[in-house]
């Protein structure tokens, strides 16, 4: 008798077993995670720049300067890659003007945050100049960058209150200072247009060098002749050298380079809020090192902003695939 088993061939290997795991080598993941340690970098500057000795005008342009030439020479490195390997961009430019605009605003934002940090409290500058997910959802409304997601729309609400509990309702007292709120709520619609740019450089084919390189060479020039109004420029101890040199190294080259790399992926309304991490960070750094306390309300504002950013980055969470049934 025939064996018809034989004639059927080898047997199919069983398909993998669905999983709800979160791909964490998919480019969208690997984006969130860039995004959340540019977040964390960002969190600790405004530690920093409350402990320089220098005015904001001065510790603006050092952390810009000095960044510059790393990111020039990175930016040199990737270029000579790119060029043994083929451009794999098919030679798209995007506009200079669309350079020339993100200096001014991220000129426009640190000068203003520097500046309201040193006028109001500080957990205050945080809480306004962390506004900017409201003023990305408002672009976006306007058509000027993504449309909102419904994720977003959802965190948004949690993460705001979270911020507000972080801060605390007690630090709108007589402690904070009026004008320097609202300088710092303008860094917030500044460092909003910032992020909404940067996202149309990299939809454009710009790499993250070449923006960081603009950014802060530009930003170098636009601060510059303002040194001429201040009397103590220079470094005057070695704490100040080592604070400028983490506000560098820490603040702008790993925080706002790995922001920008980040947005070549990722929506910028999500993205604003994952940078909500930045007072999560900086609120049990500042009861560390500055002797500030926290209450269980800023525990439970750190909880909402952790879980607000939790539902922005749902995306990164394929969905199950279909099960058939034999």
């Amino acid at each position: 008798m025939k064996n018809y088993a034989d004639c059927a061939g080898p047997l199919p290997a069983p398909a993998p077993a669905p999983t709800n795991e979160v791909q964490l080598t998919s480019p969208v993941a690997k984006a969130y995670l860039l995004l959340i340690t540019g977040g964390i970098c960002l969190g600790i500057s405004p530690l920093i720049v409350k402990a320089l000795p220098l005015s904001a005008d001065v510790s603006a342009f050092y952390r810009v300067a000095f960044s510059a030439p790393l990111f020039l020479a990175f930016s040199l490195w990737q270029s000579r890659r790119t060029d043994n390997k083929g451009a794999a961009d098919g030679g798209r430019r995007p506009p200079l003007w669309l350079y020339g605009l993100s200096a001014v605003l991220f000129v426009a934002d640190l000068l203003t945050m520097h500046i309201s940090i040193r006028l109001t409290n500080a957990s205050v500058a945080t809480l306004f100049t962390n506004c900017a997910p409201f003023f990305v959802g408002i672009f976006g409304i306007l058509g000027l960058s993504d449309r909102p997601t419904k994720p977003f729309w959802s965190a948004l609400p949690l993460a705001l209150c979270g911020v507000v509990l972080i801060v605390g309702l007690s630090a709108f007292g007589d402690g904070s200072d009026l004008l320097g709120n609202m300088i710092a709520l303008l860094a917030g619609l500044f460092y909003g247009g910032y992020l909404v740019v940067v996202r149309r450089l990299k939809q454009n084919g710009a790499q993250s060098s070449h923006i960081m390189v603009w950014v802060t060479a530009g930003s170098t020039l636009i601060l510059a002749p303002l040194l001429l109004f201040q009397q103590q420029i220079l470094p005057q101890t070695l704490q100040t050298v080592v604070l400028l040199a983490g506000l560098v190294l820490i603040g702008q080259v790993a925080g706002q380079g790995l922001v920008t790399a980040a947005l070549r992926t990722l929506h910028v309304t999500s993205s604003s809020i994952v940078l909500l991490i930045q007072p999560v960070v900086a609120a049990p750094l500042a009861w560390l090192f500055l002797g500030e306390t926290l209450s269980p309300m800023q525990i439970l504002g750190m909880s909402l902003v952790l879980v607000s950013i939790a539902l922005a980055t749902r995306p990164m969470r394929p969905a199950a695939p279909a099960q058939t049934h034999l």
